[in-house]
């Protein structure tokens, strides 16, 4: 069976469990929800041993939320994480403290979340970040109502100060928002 030729692509037989061809940048598309942490550990730290120390592993794959949510892309989550229970053995879908576990583990210093599509999302694992750019998720609460908005890319001095600007971020749906509101840092994540 052959595949498609293209230009500067190298198509590499073998066993991601034992080895990963060397390159600048590693791209895994709905790999990791298909195994256990065990077996994610060893593919991410042979990722980490093939790329150099500005490379990065490109990850695609969806993210649990951390709070119980019943938008679309949230049931769309939570059925392919039970299927992936029921018909892989120790495959599951992860959090963003799931993937950061393992992201650290495997040597990894942290995490880009850089975009959301279709229920999944495109992750950067680096070996060395930049320490004043954070990923955080904020709650924002008006009149008794409250939603939670993702952002792609704040920067702070430290992840605890709430003092942040907020350079991109991508807002789940929240009715009737208005500029001024009350917002709490509730979590924060490096990228």
């Amino acid at each position: 069976m052959g595949f498609l030729s293209l230009s500067g692509v190298e198509h590499v037989g073998g066993d991601m469990f034992e080895t990963v061809p060397r390159g600048d940048a590693i791209f895994m598309k709905w790999i990791l929800h298909d195994w256990s942490d065990e077996h994610c550990l060893k593919l991410l730290k042979n990722c980490y041993n093939a790329i150099p120390e500005e490379g990065k592993v490109i990850v695609m794959d969806a993210v649990l939320p951390i709070v119980p949510e019943t938008s679309n892309a949230a049931r769309s989550i939570s059925q392919m994480d039970v299927l992936m229970m029921t018909q892989n053995p120790g495959g599951k879908e992860r959090s963003r403290e799931q993937f950061m576990a393992l992201a650290t583990e495997a040597g990894f210093s942290g995490i880009k979340y850089d975009c959301f599509v279709y229920n999944f999302w495109v992750m950067e694992f680096f070996k060395e970040m930049c320490t004043k750019c954070y990923a955080a998720i904020v709650e924002v609460r008006e009149g008794g109502r409250t939603c939670t908005q993702h952002f792609s890319y704040v920067y702070a001095s430290t992840p605890r100060t709430h003092d942040l600007q907020i350079i991109k971020g991508t807002t789940y749906r929240c009715t009737k928002a208005r500029p001024h509101f009350f917002f709490s840092l509730s979590s924060m994540f490096l990228c």
